[in-house]
């Protein structure tokens, strides 16, 4: 497998920035240095400037996000939530709940840049990965759930962030997951 560009580190390396520090905390500098590129490679690659890098390390991010989702497989909708809730809770864990989604630190951190239409997308696509892997498990009609996952998730991630501990993201999924077998138990009981 080829090594990735340049072009590429940069990219990757801006995502994992600005899920720590948002928008504004998302410097040529730090990219630069933690990616070993030289000054000239900055308007080389981004011949728009920030506003470049930091569209194309959201659409990176959401990539990743998106092929890792694709990748899921479970046998029934309770065991794809519970591959779901460990997929996020890893990459807290990953980074010692310093860094979130880089997409809700976009929206948050925003700074005046125009990435509105940039992050609507990153969540569409998102929320359509999660939708197509709780139907892979065989849930029939998961747009409205997905949508609470995904919100329960961004604000647990807010949570751990602020304390710095994985118990907001634990506490919440935990109760996400008991209301869902609650729902899936009164549907199978509706339905018999």
């Amino acid at each position: 497998m080829s090594q990735p560009s340049m072009r590429d580190r940069m990219i990757a390396c801006a995502a994992q920035v600005v899920a720590r520090r948002g928008v504004p905390g998302t410097s040529f500098a730090e990219v630069l240095l933690l990616t070993g590129a030289s000054r000239g490679s900055i308007y080389h690659h981004f011949p728009g400037g920030k506003q470049e890098l930091i569209e194309a390390a959201l659409d990176w991010f959401a990539d990743q996000l998106e092929n890792a989702l694709n990748e899921l497989r479970a046998s029934t909708p309770a065991a794809m939530l519970e591959q779901l809730v460990l997929l996020w809770r890893n990459k807290l864990l990953s980074n010692d709940c310093e860094a979130g989604c880089a997409i809700a630190a976009a929206v948050l951190s925003n700074a005046g840049m125009q990435l509105d239409e940039v992050n609507r997308l990153a969540f569409a696509r998102l929320h359509a990965a999660v939708v197509r892997a709780m139907k892979r498990s065989g849930m029939a009609a998961p747009e409205e759930f997905v949508m609470l996952f995904l919100s329960t998730v961004q604000g647990a991630i807010v949570l751990c962030r602020a304390e710095m501990q994985i118990d907001p993201y634990d506490i919440a999924m935990a109760q996400l997951q008991r209301l869902f077998a609650l729902d899936s138990a009164s549907a199978a009981t509706a339905t018999r």
